[in-house]
């Protein structure tokens, strides 16, 4: 197995890709807009990968924050509230959302959100976390991170925190370019606080962020100091991280050679959303073997996610009743108009 999280370009395998999973055998693929055009579709590509790489454990994953960031939108999925109005109720709601979610995953044969959010809030955060927060309260934030990671967990869905050590004090959108955050460590305590608390978590997504006070060269993500130190040491983490999107501009260079860099700084497994062929071998001729220590994170993973729904009653409309009226957000509002239009102006 090799530790990477894969992508495919569209609603159903190509014999190309269904080739290059079955021969390379990726720890797991992301989804995106393109990949999901139905409930009935999506079920199906899933179950096609499962079949081709004979891996019933294998992560499969998407980003369903809530918000502006669902990838399950349309007539056939149910509307989430962002993270921010999660924050502004009471727990109850976010114990609701995680559940609803989790049952929506199970249905389909997800096994993995790209959630909670615990970026904390400043008066000059990026505006790309803005309403995926749930605030500038360190302690709620933390509080509603561990209610929904717990909610996750019971439900058999292994939920990934994001974006670590924290994504705060960055003013730049990391899709676009390189945040380089100037603050000593205690001034970044506001934004390590909430991974600190929940350092149990099963899995985490870096930040794409320079943070001077640990390295002033590279951004977390392919920084080994900043990995064993910061993420490991520091903040506790010992769970499966996993690197952001490594086609985002705060990295440089070929996706092999982002992927080289990636694992060599210390993450357990590289991530790419993209689905081209060409740079899917490239990231095979660049990777490194698994772990002994990645591959026991991923057993903790494993037995996560091999659990079923928990009994407990998860009620849609009670959570409406406490949302409000949702918004249900189209493709253009979401994040995945950030990543095509990054591409475009690489073209």
């Amino acid at each position: 197995m090799l530790p990477i999280v894969a992508s495919v370009a569209g609603y159903e395998l190509t014999d190309d890709e269904k080739y290059w999973l079955s021969k390379n055998q990726p720890a797991g693929i992301s989804f995106f807009d393109n990949n999901i055009k139905n409930k009935q579709q999506f079920k199906k590509l899933l179950d096609q990968i499962k079949d081709v790489t004979d891996n019933e454990k294998i992560l499969l994953y998407i980003d369903q924050e809530g918000g502006q960031v669902c990838r399950l939108a349309g007539q056939d999925f149910r509307t989430y509230a962002p993270e921010q109005r999660l924050g502004q109720i009471s727990p109850k709601a976010t114990r609701l959302h995680a559940g609803l979610i989790s049952a929506d995953f199970k249905e389909l044969g997800l096994n993995m959100n790209s959630a909670p959010v615990l970026d904390v809030l400043r008066s000059d955060t990026s505006s790309v976390i803005g309403s995926r927060s749930f605030g500038s309260d360190k302690k709620l934030v933390a509080a509603l991170g561990r209610e929904m990671i717990s909610t996750y967990m019971k439900n058999g869905i292994c939920p990934i925190m994001k974006h670590l050590p924290g994504h705060g004090s960055a003013v730049t959108d990391s899709h676009l370019g390189l945040p380089v955050v100037s603050k000593s460590l205690e001034e970044l305590a506001t934004d390590f606080y909430p991974f600190m608390v929940n350092h149990n978590a099963p899995a985490a997504i870096t930040a794409h962020i320079v943070i001077s006070a640990v390295d002033d060269q590279k951004p977390i993500t392919i920084s080994k100091k900043g990995i064993d130190t910061l993420i490991r040491q520091e903040i506790g983490f010992n769970g499966l991280l996993i690197s952001d999107a490594m086609e985002m501009d705060a990295l440089k260079g070929t996706i092999g050679q982002r992927t080289r860099q990636v694992l060599e700084a210390g993450c357990d497994l590289a991530l790419y959303c993209s689905g081209d062929m060409n740079e899917l071998n490239d990231m095979v001729a660049n990777c490194l073997p698994m772990s002994d220590k990645t591959a026991e994170r991923l057993e903790k993973v494993y037995q996560v996610i091999a659990k079923p729904l928990s009994n407990e009653k998860y009620d849609y409309n009670e959570y409406l009743a406490l949302t409000g009226e949702l918004k249900a957000y189209s493709k253009a509002d979401d994040m995945t108009m950030v990543m095509e239009n990054m591409k475009e102006r690489e073209k």
